[in-house]
């Protein structure tokens, strides 16, 4: 059996459009069980927004329809958009998801339940898949008798992987890291992505970033740091950060990554949004967007310079440092609150 793997998801078409289709039909022809991350809820906008940062995320009910197109088994849900029109809209999402048959992990009601993988069955080999979200970036937590997504925590994400030993073939992570438009993983998440693999994790899918960042053979596994846009709907639009590389338009690439579960390997495909047409497509690896680390040096200068060097935002840069870290990170939401004041009084004149 052969999972394939797509990175963020939104869709806010009422129908299905054509070039979903012709995935669709790349899909069905290679037998492909597609799992992805669906930011945001579904058919939610009747509820109430929750206040954040960023824009509130709902995908049009025909979401399901597309998933039934492009074969989606299972879908992650720790990510900064699953609880935008809070509890109320995670159940209802999860009810859609359950009728038609559609797997999800990384949300739930309380930590518990948000915690537990989805087990696939691939020729007699049980997949575990979990997912996990950053609440730095706006993913909120569930607790023990709270909804919301499995935390970014290191203790618990070691010992979630732990008490798994043998009960499962493969062992697989969804982490929703990272900052937005950082084409680098930090040192922040090398350390993490190592740490799972330690743990007993196979393989490590991460999303958020927006854009692809590189893949990292690490102890015979494979991390790959983020898959970058799928297909995020009429929003594809919006994506115009230019970085200052060969290619400017790194958030119009999405990596594929198809992993065949008998041997444990994968092969990687791309996604590229063509602006002028307005559609997206499956096209070969463009190796000026798609990299590949092994033994990344990562607590030197060097790469933290290159990390700054190659980001297109205003986000500290975070190390393995922890001390450093709370102090950036407490920098970065005092800059969140005084844009937010200034936003408010601009907006009383």
């Amino acid at each position: 059996m052969k999972i394939l793997w797509l990175g963020d998801f939104f869709y806010d078409y009422d129908y299905v459009t054509d070039d979903i289709k012709k995935m669709g039909d790349w899909i069905r022809k290679n037998n492909y069980n597609t799992v992805l991350n669906l930011e945001g809820t579904i058919d939610c906008s009747e509820f109430s927004k929750i206040e954040k940062r960023g824009p509130n995320l709902s995908s049009d009910k025909a979401i399901l329809d597309v998933f039934k197109e492009l074969n989606v088994v299972a879908v992650t849900l720790a990510n900064n958009h699953i609880m935008d029109y809070g509890e109320e809209g995670l159940k209802h999402t999860i009810s859609l998801l359950e009728e038609n048959n559609i797997k999800y992990t990384g949300a739930q009601k309380n930590l518990d339940l948000a915690i537990k993988p989805i087990v696939l069955n691939c020729n007699n080999k049980d997949i575990a898949i979990y997912s996990f979200g950053w609440n730095i970036e706006e993913t909120i937590y569930a607790t023990k008798n709270t909804a919301g997504c499995a935390p970014r925590n290191n203790k618990l994400i070691k010992e979630v992987l732990e008490s798994a030993e043998g009960k499962y073939s493969r062992k697989i992570v969804c982490m929703h890291w990272g900052f937005e438009y950082n084409r680098l993983p930090m040192p922040y998440d090398i350390e993490l992505g190592h740490l799972i693999i330690d743990s007993g994790c196979d393989l490590i899918i991460g999303n958020h970033p927006h854009c692809i960042q590189p893949m990292e053979r690490y102890e015979e596994k494979n991390i790959y740091y983020a898959l970058g846009n799928f297909y995020f709907g009429s929003r594809r639009k919006r994506f115009c950060k230019k970085f200052s590389e060969k290619i400017t338009n790194q958030s119009d690439f999405g990596l594929v990554v198809e992993y065949d579960t008998d041997c444990n390997e994968t092969t990687e495909y791309m996604i590229e949004y063509v602006k002028d047409k307005d559609k997206s497509k499956i096209i070969e690896v463009n190796k000026d967007v798609f990299k590949r680390l092994n033994k990344i040096r990562y607590n030197d200068k060097g790469y933290y310079n290159e990390v700054k060097k190659s980001k297109v935002n205003i986000n500290p840069i975070l190390t393995t440092n922890a001390k450093s870290n709370k102090i950036k990170i407490n920098i970065l939401f005092l800059n969140y609150k005084i844009r937010r004041v200034i936003k408010s009084l601009i907006g009383k004149r």
